[in-house]
């Protein structure tokens, strides 16, 4: 088995290092190995830029849910602050007694 691979890297450096066609078949390698890179960078790019949106939006839910409970409790402060006075004195008056 080891021949066997030996014999395809020999076929493979005889295929590029040919004098007569060797030098454009290594440029459209080197051509086709930088779209790669380019688009395998621009893929990366992409999911990164869409799992910060993700956590972003997951974010922005929270701070939504948080501020929605904020408020339904916000009315039952404000009710037992106004039931420690009695009806027509100040709360402070109320406070004291």
């Amino acid at each position: 088995m080891n021949w066997l691979w030996t014999a395809l890297l020999g076929a493979g450096l005889m295929f590029l290092l040919d004098p007569g066609h060797g030098r454009r078949r290594r440029a459209v390698l080197r051509d086709k190995a930088i779209k790669f890179s380019r688009m395998a960078r621009e893929e990366a790019d992409g999911q990164l830029r869409d799992k910060r949106n993700r956590v972003q939006g997951m974010i922005y839910e929270i701070r939504g849910i948080h501020d929605d409970l904020m408020e339904e409790h916000e009315p039952r402060r404000a009710r037992k602050a106004n039931n420690r006075a009695p009806m027509g004195e100040p709360e402070s008056i109320g406070a004291r007694g």
